[in-house]
């Protein structure tokens, strides 16, 4: 499978830096310290624990390097930590370590966040209004959306329909581009739901039917696309960064994200810019074997034209609007897939899922679709309209425009939104970003003396591009309280000296 960035930090030809806005002079911390009744915070602390970070069953113990004495052991799952006694207050130490991980970043503009999740108390800020280019930070707005139009638990359905006549079926997309040539898997995300499977299931229709006898010795098969409209590419996507396969045509139908047929993960052939035509091709190869394994008919399958059905695979297939459906297969929850997203930092999920984000909330599945449905969602989560007041742009879904601006004061609120959520809907979104130093963009992260405290008791959102440096997510302190960070980083001098300064701040928070 393929994905649109390698290790968190994308190969691209980059927007100039001059369009990364800069904060005012001499921007420096300010902290926030309010007292709070302990048997309230106590209160707080218990209604948030539904959202506390997961890392895994038991107990998280920091790595760090051999002799080093990691973080406390901290239960990460279960009951929500005690809460210490006393103001909710950051140190005057951890205070200065994240000032000079701030000032050591190599970056002339600088923006972060502390939040405490269980009083909504901001602990620490660095000109946090500053509009900043979040890079794939911006996937943060797209996970925002996808669960707040269209619910964690929701699946994609792809189907197969009776076509217009006699020897006509088409293959009708629900948005699922995490599809699998083979048997569906289900263990799996990427493949939940197989082409093969699909295949098995239109034959055995097919061959229970009139429709064997009608159809002859040809089959030829459409595709319905419509739930995506409008443009393929984004018009504010960099032409550099299409030509690098760093992104590019985006379909609501593909095999492993856009995969070439018969890639193997970590395959580097690069992504299919037919990814419909691509996987259409093979749902029909396997159709054609398996009437050959079922009937002895001798029946050659071939893909057609791109057609519109009035399907709706989110329905039934018993309260269809369009023609008889045939067969059908489903993804992994929309959840799953956004960890994929979030783990791999997948920049052609991301536009997918804003896509299918847009489509629940009524929009046309389309570039400006999806962001009218970011839109809606943070107005709605936030209480305000962050585009007319923060100077929130949203440009695209993958964080891939230089056209992106965001503020790390709205993306705090958005995941105290989440980890404030007791309804399950928004909750699950602090659980699908990386692990610190254990998995996706974050494996190979927090590699070294100063950061190893965050190793294992973080989850966040890596965010690179040139220039542009981002991590945004959650930490467990070493008293076992979760607080959210924020790390916005513009005119990046180094780029490794400012991964290191952001790891260095959640490192120092995981040591409060």
């Amino acid at each position: 499978m393929f994905h649109g960035t390698m290790g968190g930090v994308p190969r691209r030809d980059q927007p100039p830096e001059d369009r990364v806005p800069t904060p005012g002079p001499d921007a420096r911390a300010v902290p926030v310290r309010r007292r709070l009744l302990v048997g309230l915070y106590l209160l707080l602390a218990a209604a948030v624990a539904v959202s506390l970070i997961v890392l895994g069953p038991g107990i998280v113990r920091g790595l760090g390097d051999p002799g080093d004495e990691g973080p406390a052991e901290r239960s990460v799952t279960g009951a929500a930590p005690e809460a210490p006694e006393g103001e909710a207050a950051l140190t005057g130490e951890t205070i200065e370590g994240i000032d000079r991980a701030l000032d050591d970043s190599t970056a002339t503009a600088t923006s972060a966040v502390v939040v405490d999740p269980a009083t909504g108390d901001r602990l620490y800020t660095r000109d946090d209004g500053a509009e900043m280019i979040p890079a794939s930070n911006q996937k943060i707005m797209t996970e925002l959306s996808l669960l707040h139009h269209a619910g964690p638990q929701r699946r994609l359905a792809t189907t197969v329909v009776e076509g217009s006549s006699p020897g006509h079926l088409v293959l009708v997309a629900g948005g699922d581009t995490l599809l699998g040539e083979g048997e569906s898997d289900p263990d799996a995300v990427v493949g939940r739901a197989g082409l093969a499977t699909l295949a098995a299931r239109t034959a055995e229709t097919m061959t229970g039917d009139r429709l064997a006898e009608e159809t002859g010795e040809q089959i030829t098969v459409d595709v319905d696309t419509s739930i995506f409209e409008g443009p393929e590419l984004n018009d504010t996507w960099l032409p550099g960064d299409i030509a690098a396969d760093e992104i590019g045509p985006i379909a609501p139908l593909a095999i492993g994200s856009h995969a070439l047929p018969g890639a193997e993960e970590g395959d580097s052939r690069g992504h299919d810019t037919d990814a419909a035509g691509g996987a259409a091709d093979v749902f029909a190869q396997r159709l054609q074997e398996e009437l050959w394994e079922r009937s002895g008919r001798d029946v050659s399958v071939t893909t057609g034209e791109r057609t519109e059905t009035g399907a709706d695979p989110s329905l039934p297939a018993d309260r269809q609007p369009g023609p008889t459906e045939l067969a059908r297969v489903e993804s992994a929850p929309l959840v799953e897939q956004a960890t994929v997203m979030m783990n791999d930092s997948d920049n052609r999920l991301a536009e997918a899922l804003g896509r299918v984000a847009a489509d629940a909330a009524g929009h046309p599945g389309s570039v400006d679709g999806a962001r009218a449905a970011m839109r809606e969602a943070l107005t709605e989560s936030l209480g305000r309209d962050v585009v007319e007041r923060d100077g929130v742009v949203l440009a695209d879904c993958s964080g891939m425009s230089p056209e992106n601006r965001v503020t790390a004061r709205v993306l705090g609120e958005v995941l105290l939104h989440a980890a404030r959520d007791t309804t399950g809907r928004y909750a699950p979104m602090i659980s699908t970003f990386p692990v610190s130093g254990h998995s996706g963009t974050l494996e190979d992260r927090f590699d070294d003396r100063d950061e190893a405290a965050a190793r294992g008791v973080a989850r966040a959102k890596t965010g690179t591009l040139r220039g542009v440096t981002a991590l945004s997510g959650q930490v467990i302190t070493q008293n076992g309280q979760p607080l959210i960070a924020v790390v916005l980083l513009g005119e990046v001098g180094d780029p490794a000296a400012a991964t290191d300064g952001a790891d260095r701040v959640f490192a120092g928070l995981a040591r409060q």
